[in-house]
């Protein structure tokens, strides 16, 4: 009876053993998310969705990659992310400038202080666009850890900071469009949402003359159109985000939303999908 109790404790000590990530054993490493990320059951952006992830997470991952995904672990969940949304730094800047200071909208022309890559996203994952020579005129747009979002010509992609000339000897500014009469401060709330980092009014008219037109001088007809028409169609409401840059970095949701537009706008607030 005793070697039989004793095989019983044995077998299920083993099947909790098995259950508990050898991570120790299988050669593993912290690794943080970029942004926030959806974390998949199989390496590829059609398996089933298993959760989203919010940046800046620390994220467990084997030394196992596959189709450009990492196998991962978070929290009690296991399962496989975009490898280009994982970085070894916390803030995620990746061979980014290392002065975050620099961080905030500035929107005037500046130039590289040497030969750089310009890249489709914030990190040395992304795929170089061009190689731009030294002091070729970009237009920056904003600094986030260490990335300059820019435009070369018509072409626009990031820049480490490290290669930006005069970036330190300018003033983050708050972008303002072509003028459409009064300038008047518009709320970014509606419903207990903030659309701050996708929404703007003075940019949202200025981007979109037939909303100008209505809306001119009504700051909250205009953030009302915008949340119930304005993200459905797809419509830039800030100069700082654009819609199709974002779906551009963010191949994942892509492939969960397609052209559904509005939990793009959402995600990107940091708003629940399930809010409405």
């Amino acid at each position: 009876m005793k070697k039989l109790l004793s095989a019983a404790v044995c077998a299920a000590a083993l099947v909790l053993f098995m259950a508990i990530p050898a991570f120790a054993n299988d050669g593993t490493t912290t690794m943080y998310t970029v942004t926030q990320v959806v974390m998949y059951s199989e390496p590829s952006y059609t398996s089933t969705p298993i959760q989203v992830i919010p940046q800046g997470m620390d994220i467990i991952c084997y030394q196992k990659q596959q189709n450009g995904f990492d196998h991962c672990f978070y929290g009690s969940s296991q399962g496989w992310i975009a490898s280009q949304l994982l970085s070894k730094v916390r803030n995620g800047n990746e061979g980014g400038g290392q002065d975050n200071s620099l961080n905030g909208t500035y929107n005037s022309t500046m130039h590289t202080s040497e030969g750089v890559n310009l890249r489709s996203g914030p990190g040395l994952k992304y795929s170089v666009i061009a190689l731009l020579d030294g002091n070729a005129p970009i237009f920056v747009y904003n600094v986030r850890d260490g990335w300059a979002e820019v435009d070369y010509g018509m072409t626009h992609g990031y820049v480490s900071t490290d290669f930006v000339a005069e970036l330190n000897h300018k003033t983050p500014v708050t972008p303002v469009g072509p003028s459409v009469g009064p300038v008047v401060s518009g709320t970014t709330v509606y419903n207990g949402m903030d659309f701050k980092n996708v929404y703007n009014y003075n940019d949202y008219l200025a981007l979109n003359p037939d909303v100008a037109a209505v809306y001119n001088g009504n700051p909250a007809g205009a953030l009302s159109h915008f949340v119930t028409c304005g993200m459905k169609e797809g419509r830039q409401a800030s100069y700082s985000w654009k819609l199709s840059d974002y779906k551009a970095m963010h191949p994942d949701y892509v492939a969960i939303f397609g052209n559904n537009n509005v939990p793009y706008y959402k995600i990107a607030c940091g708003i629940p999908l399930s809010v409405n």
